[in-house]
């Protein structure tokens, strides 16, 4: 609630959807169970809602059930790269990320990380507005499917607000491993465009229902942390609930 409280005060003006006045349904567009790696441990488990006014609500638990964070995405400004608040309740850390209400700094943002566990005063930097963050991969995908199958390849850069970094990235068609699922399966894989980082990080398989363009499993490096704050990857599986 701490952290909730300072993140509204500091970003209401510039993101009040964020922070008040979104109404979600009871029901989730899409339910996300992540695992460990070759196992049958759940990690987490991902429950997406959207509301009228267009915000995203990812809703992030435990095995057990209990909440352990919370995520908003506004897609209003950028289709690919939304303004985006996080409460992590497990860290105390809070993140948001906005877009520069200045249109003279348009290809500018603003992302604030406030840490309250570890006693430090709310962190903000600007940082180069780029093509493509969190969940907007998926969408970039999905807008640019036919182009990515025909090209064999498609590059983007992909912003990291908790590292304070930006990667260029690209992303690919693959076969499907699993036999027969080619025909109404679409498999891309999204990895550095550095041989040197390539060789250091893990590429993410994303496996997609050609129908609809629905994402399937996702694996690799996940959005959400452990609860040492260290990156978590994983193999997450998404259900579509009958709406």
């Amino acid at each position: 609630m701490r952290i909730c409280l300072v993140a509204c005060l500091l970003v209401a003006a510039a993101l009040p959807g964020l922070c008040y006045g979104a109404t979600f349904p009871d029901q989730p567009f899409v339910v996300g169970t992540a695992y460990k790696p070759g196992e049958d441990t759940v990690a987490y488990i991902e429950k997406h809602f959207a509301a009228d006014n267009g915000l995203v609500e990812v809703r992030y638990f435990n095995a057990i059930g209990e909440s352990i964070a919370n995520k908003q995405l506004d897609f209003s400004q950028s289709e690919f790269a939304p303004n985006m608040k996080v409460d992590d309740y497990r860290l105390e850390r809070n993140i948001v990320v906005r877009h520069a209400s200045d249109s003279h700094d348009a290809d500018r943002c603003e992302v604030l990380i406030t840490d309250v566990a570890k006693g430090h005063a709310a962190e903000r930097y600007a940082a180069k507005q780029h093509s493509v963050m969190d969940a907007g991969f998926h969408y970039y995908i999905q807008h640019h499917w036919d182009s990515i199958i025909d090209s064999r390849n498609k590059q983007f850069r992909i912003l990291l607000p908790a590292k304070k970094m930006a990667l260029k990235m690209q992303v690919e068609p693959r076969d499907c491993e699993q036999a027969g699922a080619s025909d109404h399966m679409q498999c891309f894989r999204i990895s550095p465009r550095s041989w040197l980082l390539a060789r250091l990080v893990k590429p993410i398989d994303l496996k997609y229902a050609r129908d609809g363009k629905r994402l399937l499993r996702f694996q690799g490096l996940g959005q959400l942390p452990d609860e040492h704050g260290k990156g978590l990857v994983v193999d997450l599986r998404y259900e579509y609930p009958p709406q």
